[in-house]
């Protein structure tokens, strides 16, 4: 080998070792880089005419194990979503028990019912009285504290996921710059290498925020696939991300496209999962639940008569909820102050069936009245009722009563006249587009208009009412949401298909604004005492309908075909109003439709007389109202503790309102063990991943320092013969 061929081999084991020791060191500077890929330098021989011409560098190759890489990106999303979760776990628990054992929902309504049971014993009591009514507003505040926190956290949630979707959007943008940059300079190897760390370290971040897969394509372009597929970056161009809004929340797209559902694992995945999944469910347990013990305590209350005496009772909600009232069912007594009955009102006037609250306000206008003058004042404002005695009129002084016996709907919760729990229905308004009749399945549909309430499925269980035009009257309960459709599913096919005309109303029980009537809290004596049942009034039943009667004689009654069948040997028929009231007689015999009597009635009474089935009494001289009566309180706690139907979205069972709040909070405790369990996991397989990626591409320094070594000596003996052959030529060229 000549001495120039000697310098030439020696020159490029100097460059190559130069070289090798550059890429051992950047090694080293970037041993606490998570996302480096260490590099190694790839050598040959190199050979001229078969003898050997030293070494050449083939590449800088960066050691990485794609899928491996891949598996991580899909674990990073997995820990960051669960750690996401958990964190929002643990807020969710903070509004659910703030106070400590003594602030669990649970324990709030335990402690009502608990008031509620100890008053029995005692009902006139003021002190007992007072805990129920003050247990009642701790339980309404409770359940409105719960659902603004988780309101609140629910607007954070969205927030949080508009605040990720920037960040996702800047770094596809800037994923695509890298890809470009990185084409640009296919001449530059070392510059490349540093800049697909930063492309690396690129889509990290963005698999903290969503799930995503990766694909390196030649020519060093890298595209990611988002969700369920959907390109983020393909190459060079990357889609356009945005944030549009559905219902009051945002949704993500991608490229125009809705991914907020794809979208399995990330940030952005328990963002939307809490926004849109786990606290809506949490509200609608919570609406079930103020929305049942409102319906309990409103519907005992206004059965019952409160011992202080009222010459007023106005609604709390709006009263348009009705189809149909016979006023003949209800007792409208006048009572002097210690609540003894004076007159009935009910037996002294012909009162009729209304279906609307401007045909209550007549009958009240123009039947209710004594020597030309009104005995109430009426008054309708926006479904709001009010009745008033006429301070003016013939009961002047007096207090009055309605009374409704049990197998009737209470008129005074009908209209809201003596609720205990306020704030739970909206107003009426028009919120659907259009109704369908029965679907495949025997159920009632309703379309949603666009936009619609927001948050639809959390009306599952509520009940809708038709307050005018097609299908008045009309009330549906809502038993599931199709959100594919944006239609209600109800419990039963409408009878009169409502259409476009129809106005609606949506009675959402709401636990962010259940709260009890400030009077009842000023005056919980107006809480009320007894629970009549029919045989308290002597309200008989059936009754016979106005027009019912055709003829009367002294001793026998001709019904028409619709009450045949009513009448029986034996029968008890009593006149409610009109001529011969308070008559009761036998039938002895019945032919066709006419009834004979076994005795003869003293006053003859005529078509136009009430009449109904049954024994009768007018209530005259007895006493309502009694502070020592315990019926309505023994009701209460009875209804408090009985199960009821329990309608959620895709979840229908029956429960007490005990076992639905334990339910809440268990529930809750599962996800935060399933949320713990998911975490651990996914640290413990980062952890696996981390060291099986360290093996491939991380930098050991004991590796790298031996490494560095042997190419130190390597360079030293280059250049030691570097040295020897200049001392050749340097004794060649003095000899």
């Amino acid at each position: 080998m000549t001495i120039l061929a000697t310098l030439g081999n020696a020159f490029s084991g100097l460059s190559a070792n130069q070289r090798a020791i550059d890429v051992v060191s950047n090694n080293v500077a970037n041993l606490s880089n998570a996302n480096y890929a260490r590099e190694t330098i790839a050598l040959s021989a190199r050979s001229y005419g078969g003898l050997a011409g030293g070494v050449k560098i083939d590449a800088v190759e960066r050691q990485i194990d794609l899928f491996l890489e891949r598996q991580r990106l899909a674990n990073t999303a997995g820990l960051s979503s669960a750690k996401a979760e958990a964190d929002y776990m643990a807020e969710i628990e903070t509004a659910l028990s703030a106070g400590g054992e003594a602030g669990r929902l649970d324990a709030t309504l335990s402690d009502f019912r608990a008031a509620a049971t100890a008053a029995i014993a005692s009902p006139s009591d003021q002190v007992l009285r007072q805990n129920v009514v003050l247990s009642a507003r701790r339980l309404a505040t409770r359940l409105n504290q719960i659902s603004i926190k988780l309101e609140a956290l629910r607007r954070q949630a969205d927030e949080r996921l508009r605040a990720d979707s920037v960040t996702i959007k800047d770094l596809a943008q800037r994923l695509e710059r890298l890809n470009a940059e990185i084409a640009a300079r296919a001449g530059d190897p070392p510059g490349i290498r540093n800049l697909q760390d930063q492309r690396d370290a690129v889509v990290a971040a963005m698999a903290e925020i969503a799930s995503l897969s990766r694909l390196d394509r030649e020519g060093r372009d890298v595209a990611v696939f988002i969700g369920q597929g959907r390109a983020l970056v393909d190459g060079r161009a990357a889609k356009v991300v945005a944030i549009d809004r559905t219902d009051g929340f945002g949704a993500l797209t991608v490229g125009g496209a809705d991914v907020t559902d794809d979208i399995q694992s990330g940030r952005i995945s328990a963002h939307a999962g809490v926004r849109d999944r786990i606290i809506p469910a949490i509200l609608a347990s919570l609406d079930q639940l103020a929305g049942q013990v409102a319906t309990i305590v409103n519907s005992v209350n206004n059965s019952g008569v409160s011992s202080t005496r009222r010459s007023e009772f106005s609604s709390a909600v709006e009263a348009t909820d009705f189809s149909a009232v016979d006023l003949a069912k209800h007792d409208i007594v006048l009572l002097n102050a210690e609540g003894r009955v004076l007159r009935n009102l009910t037996n002294e006037f012909a009162l009729p069936q209304v279906t609307t609250l401007a045909g209550l306000k007549e009958a009240f206008d123009t039947i209710l009245k004594q020597d030309g003058r009104r005995l109430f004042n009426i008054s309708v404002d926006n479904g709001l009722l009010s009745i008033s005695v006429n301070p003016e009129g013939p009961a002047q002084g007096l207090y009055f009563d309605i009374l409704s016996p049990r197998d009737e709907r209470s008129f005074k919760g009908l209209f809201h006249l003596d609720d205990v729990f306020v704030g739970i229905k909206g107003a009426s308004r028009t919120v659907f587009s259009s109704a369908g009749g029965a679907n495949s399945d025997g159920k009632g549909r309703l379309t949603l208009s666009s936009p619609g309430p927001a948050q639809p499925e959390r009306m599952v269980g509520q009940e809708i009412t038709l307050t005018g035009g097609t299908g008045q009257g009309q009330r549906r309960r809502v038993t599931g949401y199709d959100a594919v459709n944006r239609q209600f599913i109800l419990d039963t096919a409408w009878t009169t298909v409502p259409d476009a005309t129809t106005r609606f109303r949506l009675d959402r029980p709401d636990a962010r604004s259940i709260s009890v009537r400030t009077d009842l809290i000023a005056n919980p004596e107006r809480l009320a005492h007894g629970s009549y049942t029919a045989a308290d009034f002597g309200r008989p039943s059936p009754d016979f309908k106005p027009g019912a009667v055709q003829a009367a004689t002294a001793s026998s009654l001709t019904v028409n075909a619709a009450h045949k069948t009513a009448l029986a040997a034996g029968v008890l028929i009593t006149i409610i109003s009109g001529p011969g009231a308070g008559q009761s007689r036998r039938v002895a015999g019945v032919a066709d439709s006419t009834a004979t009597l076994e005795t003869a009635w003293s006053v003859t009474p005529t078509a136009q007389s009430r009449y109904a089935i049954g024994t009768f009494t007018d209530l005259i001289g007895t006493t309502v109202g009694l502070s020592g009566d315990s019926r309505s309180l023994e009701e209460l706690s009875k209804r408090l503790e009985a199960d009821f139907d329990v309608l959620l979205p895709g979840r229908h069972y029956s429960t007490s309102l005990a076992g639905l709040s334990r339910d809440i909070a268990a529930e809750h405790t599962a996800r935060v063990s399933q949320g713990e369990a998911q975490r651990d996991e996914a640290e413990a397989v980062g952890r696996e991943l981390d060291q099986r990626r360290g093996a491939v591409s991380g930098v050991n320094l004991d590796e790298e320092m031996a490494q560095l070594i042997s190419l130190q000596n390597a360079y030293s003996a280059s250049a030691r013969i570097l040295s020897t052959c200049d001392e050749l030529y340097k004794t060649l060229i003095q000899m």
